[in-house]
């Protein structure tokens, strides 16, 4: 459980509001979410506008703060995968999606072109 005083940053990702403890996001040094962050004024707390799908970034969310993945992110692997990209979280892009959802991330992508 994270401490009460540990300091959470506000993201306002698409008009939908996530709060993540800022240890969570130093967790992915080389993500724009962490050099965006780093840039604030600690004594600050700003909300954070991205301007991507709050309903998909729900996922990264929980990927955050579990390192897991739920389930229900293999119905919008495109999306998620898409975002976590953009935002250049790297873990992420290196889960096993073969594992996860039953089928591999290349085939998957050449299906969408």
């Amino acid at each position: 459980m994270e401490s009460a005083e540990e300091e959470l940053v506000d993201f306002n990702v698409g008009g939908w509001y996530f709060s993540i403890p800022r240890s969570k996001v130093a967790q992915f040094p080389e993500s724009l979410l962490w050099k965006e962050v780093s840039l604030q004024d600690q004594s600050e707390n700003p909300r954070l506008f991205i301007d991507r799908d709050g309903f998909v970034f729900r996922h990264l969310h929980y990927y955050m703060q579990t390192s897991k993945l739920s389930l229900f992110s293999c119905a919008e692997l495109n999306l998620l995968y898409e975002q976590a990209f953009v935002l250049q979280l790297t873990p992420l892009l290196q889960v096993k999606w073969d594992v996860l959802c039953g089928f591999s991330i290349s085939f998957f992508f050449s299906v969408l072109r």
